[in-house]
């Protein structure tokens, strides 16, 4: 690397306000002048910031067991595609919109996680499986969890579907003394 090219990154990690842990390990290499991790950062993408992102979620992606590298276009990484996709619905009627579900993935290293969507009368939320939720060990671990998530989302609403939901959730789950939630 030259002068210039060492300055430059210099100057792009002061502006740059990503992961504080990857952005001192980052200006570490730079100020020690570990060429083999500045190589490795410039490999993860086209400007620092590129490069700190990448390589955070490059590393969450390890968690899961995805090691492969591949960019799009736009310099980011790909995608990961979870093994055992899963959707489960829980189907409520009444007034308004209302989309309530459990997404379960599995990595392929054999972690599973959950993401949900929830709605309720004119709110709600929710996001797909992601590297940078936390592993869990099961099918079952995740299911669990997704279902006490989305219970906490609509416990305190005072609207017919949170209660609905709610409802359901009761009668397809019991709590075991340990507060644990296990399918019946």
């Amino acid at each position: 690397m030259t002068r210039k090219e060492l300055k430059k990154i210099a100057k792009e990690l002061i502006d740059c306000n990503e992961d504080y842990e990857i952005t001192q390990e980052y200006s570490h290499a730079l100020s020690f002048l570990d060429l083999k991790k500045l190589e490795y950062f410039k490999s993860m993408g086209g400007t620092v910031r590129h490069q700190i992102m990448n390589v955070n979620d490059y590393r969450h992606r390890l968690q899961y067991g995805f090691t492969e590298i591949k960019f799009t276009e736009s310099g980011w990484l790909e995608n990961v595609e979870w093994l055992n996709y899963e959707k489960i619905e829980i189907k409520v009627s009444g007034k308004g919109f209302s989309q309530n579900e459990i997404r379960l993935a599995m990595g392929l290293n054999g972690k599973w996680v959950y993401s949900l969507s929830y709605g309720y009368n004119n709110g709600g939320g929710g996001w797909y499986p992601s590297v940078f939720n936390k592993p869990l060990s099961s099918r079952e671990e995740a299911y669990q969890a997704g279902i006490k998530d989305l219970a906490e989302r609509h416990k305190d609403k005072d609207c017919e579907i949170s209660k609905k939901v709610i409802k359901w959730i009761e009668a397809n789950v019991k709590k075991e003394p340990e507060g644990q939630l296990q399918l019946f």
